[in-house]
């Protein structure tokens, strides 16, 4: 009977302890959305690089709400032609986060819109994605070409849009509906 008793126990422990088991069916760790605390839109006149305008957005919460930049007014060349590239950082984590956006082509989209007279085309080597449910690529909008009109004073806007329902990115600065925000930063301009 002792026997009996001294095997059951260690029996009873093994089948106790068998019984506890790692979850393997934890939920997969959650990305963070992004945090972007540092844009810049860069303007270089195609017929004088000495003649470069630069947007900057900085925020170390993330530039997300939509702003009006507080910096002086920007003085572009009236009817002169830029070319137009965006830097996109995270000084917090000391990432570039243009890299992951171009990875993700398919979940971004930028807009911009103005009320200084430009017109805008996305150039031909600007990233190309597809958005979920759809089969019409379009261009992301980092790379693009800017021709400003007569003298005047406006404003630019410059949205990064996560996740958007729809898009179109062949007609003038852009057009989205849906998805949120990364970026929604606005600065006052002069064309002369």
């Amino acid at each position: 009977m002792k026997t009996i008793k001294l095997f059951i126990l260690p029996m009873l422990a093994l089948a106790l302890f068998a019984s506890c088991s790692d979850d393997d069916d934890s939920p997969a760790p959650v990305n963070p959305p992004e945090l972007i605390t540092d844009v810049a839109i860069i303007f270089t006149n195609a017929a004088d690089d000495t003649d470069v305008v630069t947007l900057t957005a900085v925020s170390a919460d993330g530039i997300v709400e939509p702003t009006l930049n507080d910096e002086p007014p920007l003085v572009f060349t009236a009817n002169a032609t830029y070319n137009v590239t965006v830097t996109i950082f995270d000084n917090v984590n000391d990432e570039n986060i243009l890299e992951e956006i171009v990875d993700e082509v398919d979940e971004h989209f930028f807009v911009y819109a103005t009320t200084a007279g430009f017109t805008m085309v996305r150039d031909a080597d600007d990233p190309v994605g597809t958005l979920e449910g759809s089969s019409t690529p379009h261009k992301l909008g980092l790379e693009t070409t800017w021709t400003a009109g007569a003298a005047t004073t406006g404003t630019i806007t410059v949205q990064l849009i996560h996740e958007p329902t729809s898009i179109a990115s062949d007609v003038g600065f852009g057009a989205a509906s849906g998805g949120e925000f990364d970026i929604n930063q606005t600065w006052d301009v002069v064309l002369q």
